[in-house]
């Protein structure tokens, strides 16, 4: 996903279902708009105890509450009732001249420009949309036969003001030189397979003062069956591998001075749950997850740079992760929000007849 605003790039998202949550479970609180698809898991976030083989390719009206039903009968067997409510929500009809199988989506949380939610007089939006096709790594056919996802329709809706024509000439007479927004960027910086019980993960170079860092990780294979809405790997004391120990380094400084340890033999994670805490806190809002939720489901790696000294950033900085764990290999995925600005250049008003 690439948000353009005039003819400038402003925001790469690579893996937005992983940032997406990430973001959501860290920034915002725990009922942000629950109706409209931040549905965060509870209980052990086990989804489906048996795989789901009856959804068909051109499932009608009928069918699809068939499939609502049974899996919610199949879900009750995990105690996930945040996967029941998606389920019920995805799974959606046809009713009141709505169409069906809808997911509304809000883009200003994945979107640091977006989250602001400034006003945009005469200034172009442009959204770039990629998708991977793993359909079979989603769904189930028929019968086990292949099964596809088909977009029908995508809109998109702006919330858009329509000034007199009196206010708006007054509106751009103001505007008489560029306006600067200082804005939180997402900077993705995508997912690294983490092989050895060592490995040090370039990050990124930047000159933005870096403000906040999140890491989340995974070694469950994209299925049917597994939950990918959670970073549980790496905490679960019964399962390989482990991850032990994570350091941020600042160019060749520790930051902070001593690494984020945790230990799964005494489920000990304290130390990690109140990083997490400290952040939620920091952006107003009260934690998701109790601390053993949050070890199950979204164990996040929260870092605060916030403190660093602002000329650190002057010539550029190297951000590197240190990461210790057991053997196997897992997926990380780094989030890095940064300071940045946004110039908008006024435009001359369109003229009305």
């Amino acid at each position: 996903m690439v948000l353009e605003a005039g003819s400038n790039p402003i925001e790469t998202i690579k893996h937005p279902g992983e940032f997406d949550t990430m973001l959501k479970t860290v920034l915002y609180p725990k009922n942000y708009d629950s109706v409209l698809g931040w549905i965060p898991d509870v209980g052990d976030g086990e989804v489906l105890k048996e795989p789901v083989r009856t959804v068909a390719n051109d499932a009608d009206l009928a069918r699809i509450r068939v499939v609502a039903r049974n899996t919610l009968e199949r879900v009750s067997r995990g105690v996930n009732d945040g996967f029941e409510k998606r389920a019920l929500q995805y799974n959606n009809v046809v009713e009141n001249n709505r169409w069906g199988n809808y997911v509304n989506w809000k883009l200003y949380p994945l979107f640091g420009l977006l989250e602001h939610r400034k006003v945009s007089i005469g200034l172009p939006y442009k959204i770039h949309l990629q998708r991977e096709i793993n359909d079979n790594k989603i769904f189930f056919g028929e019968n086990n036969s292949d099964a596809k996802l088909e977009i029908t329709k995508i809109q998109l809706y702006i919330p858009v003001i329509t000034p007199s024509v009196e206010v708006e000439t007054r509106i751009f007479n103001s505007l008489t030189k560029d306006i600067e927004i200082a804005f939180l960027r997402r900077n993705m910086v995508g997912s690294m397979t983490l092989t050895g019980e060592s490995t040090t993960w370039p990050i990124t170079n930047t000159v933005k003062p870096a403000r906040y860092l999140m890491v989340g990780f995974k070694n469950l294979p994209d299925s049917q069956t597994n939950n990918n809405n959670i970073f549980r790997v790496a905490l679960n004391h019964i399962q390989d591998p482990i991850i032990r120990k994570v350091q941020v380094r600042l160019n060749n400084d520790n930051y902070p001075n001593q690494p984020l340890t945790i230990d799964p033999s005494k489920k000990d994670y304290n130390e990690l749950y109140r990083n997490y805490k400290n952040m939620c806190e920091l952006f107003g809002n009260t934690p998701q997850f109790e601390y053993t939720y949050f070890s199950l489901n979204h164990p996040i790696f929260c870092f605060d740079l916030s403190a660093h000294q602002e000329d650190l950033f002057k010539t550029g900085v190297n951000i590197n992760i240190h990461i210790e764990k057991t053997q196997g290999d897992v997926t990380g995925y780094c989030l890095l929000l940064e300071e940045a600005k946004h110039l908008k250049k006024p435009r001359k008003p369109l003229k009305r007849d």
